[in-house]
């Protein structure tokens, strides 16, 4: 039996100088399944700075066994210890899912906790590499025990992954883009997507082909939040 949803979100405004070129932001297919979205610079891809410990919102009782998680990352060099760039959990080990670069490196760590164990993997060799200086779009899908994880527009890989059918309603997780517990990313981020529902393979690259000329966009930033907020779980595509 699915989940219900019930999505408590705490948002934070944000301030910060528009950049002064920006591409603008494709508007993201299924809206009707878009449950979560911060957005510092609506209609643009400028972005905002990672802060160690930044909280942008909240998830109370959200079934993320069918999901979908997209946000676009600007990385503008590599920091010597292990750089949190986003994160959704009350602790380091509380990862739904949790994304690291690699210390001195611009390698992608990306890890889910289910049932049995905080930290799996989604791709058995993590061998992808950020590009410096460059938006770079990171989606990862949950759908019938299988996750995928996305770079733009390729798959980096697939695997099967129970996240289990415990009962999450009754829990509270914090929405990081910079967790408190790991080194602070030096880079920006730029338009958190959260859906009830694990988006088609043409949906994320109707995402990505639709934002590629934001490649190279100097980092700036903006002063709004966007949400989209659901009372209930919306019907799933077929």
């Amino acid at each position: 039996m699915k989940l219900s949803t019930i999505i408590k979100l705490s948002l934070f405004l944000t301030s910060a100088m528009f950049a002064s070129q920006a591409a603008a932001e494709y508007v993201v297919p299924e809206q009707e399944n878009l449950i979560f979205n911060y957005d510092v610079d609506p209609g643009v891809l400028s972005g905002e700075a990672i802060e160690a410990g930044k909280q942008i919102g909240e998830i109370t009782g959200f079934d993320y066994s069918e999901s979908t998680f997209v946000f676009f990352i600007n990385i503008n060099e590599t920091v010597d210890g292990w750089a949190s760039l986003f994160h959704v959990g009350n602790n380091d080990q509380e990862r739904y899912p949790a994304v690291w670069l690699y210390s001195n490196s611009s390698r992608l760590h990306y890890r889910v906790g289910a049932e049995n164990y905080y930290n799996n993997n989604i791709v058995e060799e993590e061998n992808y590499y950020l590009p410096l200086n460059e938006w770079v779009m990171i989606t990862s899908t949950f759908s019938n025990g299988t996750a995928s994880l996305y770079a733009n527009d390729a798959l980096l890989g697939r695997r099967s992954l129970d996240i289990g059918d415990n009962d999450f309603t009754s829990e509270s997780w914090p929405i990081y883009t910079g967790n408190p517990w790991s080194f602070q990313a030096a880079g920006s981020i730029d338009n958190v997507m959260l859906y009830d529902v694990a988006l088609s393979e043409d949906d994320i690259i109707d995402i990505w082909m639709n934002n590629n000329d934001a490649v190279s966009v100097p980092v700036g930033g903006a002063g709004l939040v966007s949400l989209y907020f659901l009372a209930g779980r919306k019907r799933r595509r077929d």
